[in-house]
């Protein structure tokens, strides 16, 4: 499940990804604090899940300990990947990013240019323009719905040296 932040000129900022068992952090903020949430969550498989009144949340998060450690664990992975998140795209440029997510799920990719912008915060425009450059270079192949990884070492060299650049165009 991946949740996400509507910001204030109506486009949507990726926050993190959950996995089976994880809590969503600012779910579980809103129903400690009792201010409601902010959020946006899209599951992308078949799922299940538990709703709770936020009175019942607060009562374990108060009188179980084994809830209290599992919420915690769970708000500690969020607000890791929330961070991780922020630290890129405050500091690293796409291109950067782009390579890092390319060589992450290599060698094929099954995903859109708009999924990788969204996974990226930053325009499919800017995605589609980055990845056609990178097909020039013979860094991938683009095909319908897939990207693949040919040169996985150029991708690597590109984002250290953009990385060492520090942040340009993001």
């Amino acid at each position: 499940m991946r949740v996400w932040f509507p910001t204030l000129d109506g486009t949507e900022m990726f926050l993190y990804t959950l996995r089976p068992g994880d809590l969503c952090a600012m779910t579980a903020m809103s129903m400690l604090s009792g201010e409601p949430s902010r959020v946006r969550t899209v599951a992308e498989t078949r799922m299940s899940g538990v709703c709770l009144p936020g009175d019942s949340f607060r009562c374990l998060f108060q009188n179980f300990d084994s809830f209290r450690r599992r919420i915690f664990v769970s708000l500690g992975r969020n607000v890791n990947s929330l961070l991780t998140m922020l630290e890129e795209v405050t500091r690293l440029d796409v291109s950067t990013r782009l390579s890092r997510r390319l060589l992450a799920d290599s060698p094929v990719l099954a995903t859109t240019h708009q999924e990788l912008a969204e996974a990226l915060n930053c325009s499919r425009e800017r995605i589609s323009k980055l990845l056609e450059q990178f097909q020039r270079s013979g860094w991938v192949q683009l095909g319908r719905g897939v990207i693949r990884v040919v040169d996985p070492g150029a991708l690597r060299r590109a984002a250290s040296y953009q990385a060492g650049r520090g942040a340009s165009s993001v």
